[in-house]
C-alpha cells in the first residue's frame, strides 16, 4: 500500500536553496534540534552553495534537511557514531561521501529504530529478523539484519510519482516559534535511492545508512514543473515592510498577514496520533484529512 512520507527539516533563511544561511550566526531557529545545536559554531560562509564546500565542510543543518531546495548536486559525507567506539565493531566502516543531486534531501525514520518501540513493531510485523542486543547500552536497534529489514519496510511503501512528501518544522521558527508543527511546503516524492552502505577497509559486518536519498518534485515559481509541488511563501512574507497593507479592501498588519498564510498542525481531537506522524525526523503520513492552520490537506492514494 501506497505511504506518503514526512520529513523534518530545519529552518533556513534563504528557503533551502542549496546554500549556507545569508545571516548564519544569527539564525537561532535552527539550534532547537540537537544535532544541530551540539555542531553549530559561527560560520563565515554565509550564502556560500554547499557545491562549492568539501563534503566534509558542510554545516550541521545538511543532516536536518537544510538544502533540500538545492539548485545544483553536491556531496555529503558520513561517518558511522559508532565508528570509534571499540565495542560497537564498526571500526571497518569507512567514512563515506555520496552525491546528492538536485532537489534532493535525507529521509531518517528514527521511531522505527528506537529499541523501545520494537516489540510494538513486532506486533504488526513479526516476520522482521530478532535484534540482537550489543555490547553497550544504546536506545538504538543494533542488528544489522533488521537494520536493513526495518528499511526496506518503512520504505518500500513510499513510491516513485505516488507519494507525497510533506516537509515541516518544530517549535522554534519566525513565523510562530511555539507551533508544534509548521508545514514548509509539498510535493511527490520523484526519485528514491536503496539502501546505502559504508564503504569498508576490512572484513565485517555491513551495517547500512539509516539515511534514505530521496528526490522530490517542489520547484521555485516560474521554473518548469513548478505545478507539482509548493512553498508556502513565509519568506517573501517576511521581507515585507512592518506596515499597514489594503487586501481585498481590508486593512492588515504584516503580522496578520503572515497568521493567514501560516499552516500549522491543529491540536484538537485526535491531534496526538496527527502529530506522531510529523515527528522523529521521517515517518508514514497516514490516508486522513489533516487540518492545517485554515487549510485542509487530504492525503491519498
Amino acid at each position: 500500500m501506497t505511504k506518503h512520507l514526512s520529513i523534518r527539516v530545519a529552518w533556513h533563511d534563504n528557503q533551502w536553496n542549496g546554500t549556507n544561511c545569508c545571516k548564519p550566526n544569527s539564525n537561532g531557529y535552527c539550534t532547537q534540534l540537537p544535532r544541530i545545536y551540539e555542531e553549530k559554531k559561527d560560520d563565515e560562509l554565509a550564502n556560500k552553495p554547499w557545491w562549492e564546500l568539501k563534503a566534509t565542510g558542510l554545516p550541521p543543518c545538511k543532516a536536518e534537511g537544510g538544502a533540500f531546495m538545492n539548485t545544483k548536486p553536491y556531496r555529503r559525507s558520513f561517518k558511522h557514531p559508532y565508528k570509534e567506539y571499540e565495542k560497537a565493531n564498526h571500526t571497518h566502516l569507512e567514512r563515506t561521501e555520496f552525491e546528492v543531486p538536485t532537489y534532493s534531501v535525507y529521509s531518517v525514520p528514527f521511531w522505527w529504530m528506537l529499541n523501545k518501540n520494537q516489540e510494538e513493531i513486532n506486533q504488526e510485523y513479526p516476520a522482521l529478523p530478532f535484534n540482537q542486543w550489543p555490547k553497550f547500552h544504546s536506545p538504538w536497534v543494533y542488528d544489522e539484519n533488521r537494520q536493513h529489514a526495518i528499511l526496506d519496510l518503512f520504505y518500500n511503501s513510499i513510491i516513485k510519482n505516488k507519494s507525497l512528501v510533506v516537509f515541516y518544522t518544530k517549535q522554534g521558527n519566525p513565523i510562530d516559534e511555539e507551533c508544534n508543527r509548521l508545514l514548509i511546503g509539498i510535493g511527490v516524492v520523484k526519485d528514491k535511492s536503496g539502501i546505502l552502505h559504508y564503504n569498508k577497509k576490512a572484513p565485517g559486518p555491513d551495517y547500512p545508512l539509516w539515511d534514505r536519498r530521496i528526490s522530490h518534485s517542489i520547484r521555485p515559481i516560474g521554473q518548469e514543473g513548478d505545478n507539482e509541488g509548493f512553498l508556502v511563501p513565509y519568506h517573501e512574507y517576511l521581507a515585507l515592510e512592518d506596515k499597514t497593507y489594503k487586501v481585498d479592501g481590508k486593512l492588515k498588519t504584516k503580522a496578520e498577514l503572515i497568521e493567514e498564510i501560516k499552516v500549522s498542525l491543529i491540536e484538537t481531537g485526535d491531534s496526538e496520533n496527527r502529530i506522531d506522524d510529523f515527528s522523529f525526523g521521517s515517518e508514514w503520513v497516514t490516508d486522513r484529512e489533516y487540518a492545517w492552520g485554515n487549510y485542509k490537506i487530504e492525503t491519498y492514494c
